[in-house]
């Protein structure tokens, strides 16, 4: 991917031949290769778009005083970046929890959709360090553990990257669909994900994010791990 500055344009979108360009954080113009969907309709996009649209149209519903219990929690949101913290907003972190929570309803997952209401703890929800344990035997893979020690139910969602040779340390998308895993787990519990039929020695990347079951609806970051597959003895 390759990043410049231009004083000729300030926004550039968009693909032209097998380029594509869009606009980063302090007015970078970045430009990847282009990536045509292989399924670009399938049940599982068609539940991200309908969660995205439903999650638009509830913050427009939602009261100012709310709105404005959005904001605050915006600004307890880090997120650092070499020249300087990037700040959310508002009407973002609460896209961010609220796409996640309609996906679940659409997904069967959810018992309970959100009022709107802003969350009451600062910052976001912390996701304890992830443990990479055996596999039955046999496997060829790994399994992901996470310990939770919270007094609320939680939603965990996980998709794994394509194999890379050992020597790939860094990874962004996109994501291999077919392994999206999804888990409830009850308040002070444990989970486990396997990711099976791998190649062993081969580097895999797996994307993961985490939500609260009830109000109010608190949001993980993103976070991303790298794990070598290896035969489960």
């Amino acid at each position: 991917m390759a990043r410049g500055l231009s004083a000729l344009f300030t926004v550039l979108r968009g693909s032209i031949g097998n380029l594509t360009f869009f606009s980063g954080r302090h007015h970078s113009i970045l430009v990847r290769d282009r990536i045509a969907p292989v399924q670009p309709d399938t049940p599982a996009q068609q539940n991200i778009r309908a969660a995205m649209t439903a999650a638009n149209a509830f913050w427009l519903s939602i009261s100012n005083a709310d709105r404005k219990g959005w904001v605050q929690y915006a600004n307890s949101l880090k997120h650092y970046h070499p020249v300087n913290r990037i700040q959310d907003i508002g009407r973002m972190a609460f896209l961010t929890a609220n796409i996640l929570r309609e996906y679940w309803i659409l997904e069967g997952l959810a018992l309970m959709a959100s009022d709107g209401s802003p969350p009451a703890p600062d910052g976001w929800l912390p996701i304890p360090n992830l443990q990479v344990v055996n596999d039955s035997p046999g496997h060829i893979g790994f399994r992901l553990r996470w310990q939770f020690n919270y007094t609320e139910d939680m939603y965990f969602i996980a998709i794994r990257s394509p194999g890379f040779p050992i020597t790939r340390n860094r990874y962004k998308g996109p994501w291999v669909q077919s392994s999206l895993s999804r888990s409830t787990i009850p308040a002070g519990n444990s989970t486990s994900m396997n990711f099976r039929g791998l190649v062993a020695g081969q580097a895999y990347f797996v994307c993961y994010r985490a939500t609260t079951r009830y109000n109010p609806v608190r949001v993980s970051h993103t976070g991303i791990i790298r794990v070598i597959a290896f035969t489960s003895p």
